[in-house]
């Protein structure tokens, strides 16, 4: 979806239509031409959907578009671990994996985590690191539960990058 429309959407709590567009029942009107190249080109009309007022202009939102689009549009915030270390109710701690200590491999690992509203991991994934420290982390981060983040009052999902140091001393 291009950004205005979903900066829009974003900013809804929910979604209210301001005009209604349809033209000959429903059915858009197609300009044909003499000309090579210009057939198929849309002359008047509009397939049904919405107007919205997005910075200070009118978009067009297609019917079928806005009816795959969720009732409710949850909202996502960047937190720091640091914030969130009040909302974790369960953390396992990663171990130092075997190979990685056989190997003296040591090194920094960044993971990112999306949790929904509920506090639960709905995406995780790693944004830099070795693969054997890596796994590791992932094993771990798997079974940490958060318990839901909420701003002014509503739930929201939470983008959250850990990182985490395998250091030799």
């Amino acid at each position: 979806m291009n950004a205005p429309l979903d900066h829009f959407l974003n900013c809804m709590n929910q979604i209210v239509p301001l005009y209604t567009a349809a033209f000959q029942g429903g059915a858009p009107t197609i300009l044909m031409s003499l000309k090579p190249g210009e057939n198929g080109k849309q002359a008047a009309g509009d397939l049904d959907g919405f107007f919205i007022y997005d910075l200070g202009g009118f978009r067009f939102i297609p019917y079928e578009i806005l009816m795959k689009l969720p009732s409710e549009r949850p909202v996502r915030i960047a937190l720091d671990m640091r914030v969130m270390e009040s909302k974790l109710i369960t953390k396992t701690p990663v171990q130092m994996p075997q190979e990685a200590l056989k190997k003296r491999i040591g090194g920094r690992v960044v993971v990112q985590l999306i949790l929904d509203v509920r506090g639960n991991i709905k995406e995780l994934k790693v944004l830099e690191g070795n693969p054997i420290l890596s796994a590791a982390v992932l094993d771990s981060v798997k079974q940490w539960r958060f318990g839901p983040t909420k701003s002014d009052g509503d739930p929201v999902e939470v983008d959250l990058r850990v990182p985490f140091s395998f250091d030799f001393f």
